[in-house]
């Protein structure tokens, strides 16, 4: 659709476009639910971006730790777990890659295989070997599914820019 905001485009980029077509089509009355919409949509960022800050509590030997998002590496699917990885070390976590993923979309966090999710400000190299895409984050070499590398390289591309 001509005129159609990019997919992911902050909600003012949208609600400029919104706006710049209703006046075209004569719809000018309609900017009101238009801005009701806007509102929505930037709650919705700012509960997203919080919840993104919120820290992840970790068992370790009896104890209660919590980790920040922001000190993750990367998340690796195991079994009904997910294994956070930082430098301090690696920690189970039972929860679902879906639900992480989604609780940290807002925090940098990019899918790189259907089993990873790598926090993009620790992504230090994005190289090809044989062929498949490879990331280097903290000290891990990790794979990317031919699925997902496309979306990886443009969003650490524009996460760089």
């Amino acid at each position: 659709m001509r005129g159609r905001p990019p997919a992911g485009a902050a909600p003012l980029t949208v609600m400029g476009t919104v706006a710049g077509a209703l006046v075209a089509h004569g719809r000018a009355h309609d900017l009101r639910n238009a801005a009701r919409w806007l509102s929505d949509q930037l709650e919705l960022d700012h509960l997203r971006k919080k919840a993104a800050q919120e820290s992840i509590p970790v068992e370790l030997g009896g104890r209660t730790r919590f980790i920040d998002p922001g000190a993750v590496w990367f998340a690796e699917a195991r079994g009904d777990y997910v294994r956070l990885r930082t430098a301090e070390g690696g920690y189970l976590v039972r929860t679902s890659m879906a639900a992480l993923e989604q609780r940290w979309a807002g925090a940098g966090f990019i899918r790189a295989h259907r089993s990873t999710l790598v926090n993009a400000r620790h992504v230090s190299e994005l190289r090809f070997a044989d062929g498949r895409a490879l990331l280097l984050v903290g000290t891990e070499t990790l794979p990317v599914s031919r699925r997902h590398t496309r979306e990886v390289r443009e969003r650490l591309t524009a996460r760089r820019a």
